[in-house]
């Protein structure tokens, strides 16, 4: 099939092959090299969100610390106390007095109950309440906690904002004694100064199951004795506002706090409401991340999706969470298939306009040896007088223009010759005949034979 085509389509052809498997073969390349780094730029990316958000997680973490300690060396913390301890213990039932007092007859509505600053009951536990509590309670609304409890060193949960279940019973010996606020409080009783505890979150019976995390620290008078145990429980909403930063996730991406069972310790930003130790990751995403301190990993999100995960591992007094950071495989990795395509189709017109010129290459230089062909045929088929192209050409195309001149000279030679013999062999021929002519009277006439008679005499 080849054998038919001409040597310039053929030179083209090549041309254009071979362009085509360069630009093939550049553009693989291209297209690998910046997939690979625009994957990981992407990774990197996400690294450094998931360092900044652990960073920050940390941040926050060590500021509720200095606040549980600035608070219990607070004048007004330990004198609270000391106070609320006291009076207490003036109380016949304390228990049952002050749970009907600030919860039971509060006129405020369930979740609002500390906005009851006085009983007036009588009591010296509610004057202690009236002058101690809007400043706890402005405290607590300023640093956004849930709550703020205290203790005096039997157990009994003297005061707190919120008046929850928990409130005036005792975390010894009470119904709540084995719950965290309980190991809250046994963590920090007959600690040293400045001890600090901390209990992940679980589920909160009092909190109507709802889930609660506590960190605690001793009480000591100037006098250095210990007088009670302060307990904050964790703000929530704070936690989740420092993770739930949007800056730099685009559009699918998220970022979250992850316990060592797997459950979310914070709400990711595309779960139902209620996420928190309700949620679970993957179990082989989990195992992934188990045994690394961060890195970055490919992998099933809580919503099934397979994503681009980077994690940082967050440790706070002895509890850690895996911080991680997602994005959808197909969002994180746009930027490298946009970057892909542009090579693609760059490698297309490149390769299209190469193998243009390439084609058109292939024709000039095609071209002077099918014009010497055609002369070549022309002075084989006799025309010794056609003139030869491209002999002035200083190339290989000169020299086979050259070849066929010589070829046509000499051909031309042999003709001139052979044509100088017909003619001189036509020269005798035509001498011969007129001395035939002379002889015999005629040409191609035979001469009589002489005999011995006499000829007769004309008169």
């Amino acid at each position: 099939m080849l054998s038919n085509l001409s040597l310039s389509v053929k030179f083209g052809l090549i041309a254009l092959l071979g362009c085509a498997v360069l630009g093939i073969a550049v553009g693989s390349v291209s297209v690998v090299q910046s997939m690979n780094s625009s994957e990981r730029a992407a990774e990197s990316r996400l690294a450094a969100i998931s360092s900044e958000r652990a960073s920050a997680l940390s941040g926050y973490l060590d500021t509720i610390e200095a606040d549980l300690l600035t608070t219990a060396h607070h004048n007004d913390t330990v004198e609270a106390v000391e106070a609320f301890s006291s009076a207490w213990n003036e109380l016949s039932q304390p228990e049952t007095t002050l749970q009907r007092l600030y919860i039971t007859d509060n006129p405020h509505p369930i979740g609002e109950k500390e906005n009851l600053d006085f009983a007036r009951d009588g009591s010296r536990y509610s004057q202690l309440h009236a002058e101690y509590h809007p400043w706890f309670r402005e405290f607590l609304r300023a640093r956004g906690y849930y709550d703020i409890f205290l203790f005096d060193m039997n157990g009994n949960l003297v005061y707190s904002v919120f008046k929850e279940l928990d409130y005036a019973t005792n975390l010894m010996t009470g119904e709540y004694a084995q719950s965290d606020l309980g190991n809250a409080f046994r963590g920090a009783r007959n600690a040293a100064p400045d001890a600090i505890s901390f209990f992940d979150f679980a589920p909160y019976a009092p909190s109507h199951g709802a889930p609660a995390s506590f960190i605690s620290t001793p009480i000591h008078n100037q006098d250095g004795r210990q007088v009670g145990v302060l307990v904050f429980q964790m703000p929530i909403d704070r936690l989740n506002a420092v993770m739930g930063n949007t800056t730099g996730l685009m559009q699918t991406g998220d970022a979250y706090a992850v316990g060592t069972d797997g459950m979310m310790r914070t709400q990711p930003r595309f779960a139902e409401e209620g996420a928190i130790l309700n949620q679970r990751i993957a179990p082989a995403t989990s195992d992934a991340l188990s045994g690394e301190a961060n890195g970055v990993v490919r992998g099933l999100g809580y919503l099934d999706e397979t994503q681009l995960m980077a994690f940082e591992t967050v440790t706070f007094e002895g509890v850690s969470w895996t911080i991680i950071v997602s994005q959808s495989l197909n969002e994180a990795f746009s930027a490298a298939r946009s970057l892909a395509t542009s090579i693609i189709i760059l490698a297309i017109i490149v390769t299209a306009a190469v193998g243009a010129a390439a084609m058109w290459a292939a024709r000039r230089v095609a071209r002077p040896i099918s014009e010497i062909a055609n002369a070549t045929e022309a002075i084989s088929e006799g025309a010794l007088d056609y003139k030869v192209p491209h002999l002035d050409a200083r190339d290989e195309v000169g020299e086979l223009a050259k070849a066929v001149e010589a070829f046509r000279r000499s051909l031309a030679l042999r003709a001139e010759v052979e044509a100088e013999r017909e003619q001189e062999a036509a020269s005798r021929n035509n001498r011969q005949e007129r001395i035939e002519i002379l002889i015999n009277g005629s040409p191609g006439q035979c001469p009589m034979p002489p005999t011995n008679s006499p000829q007769p005499l004309r008169p």
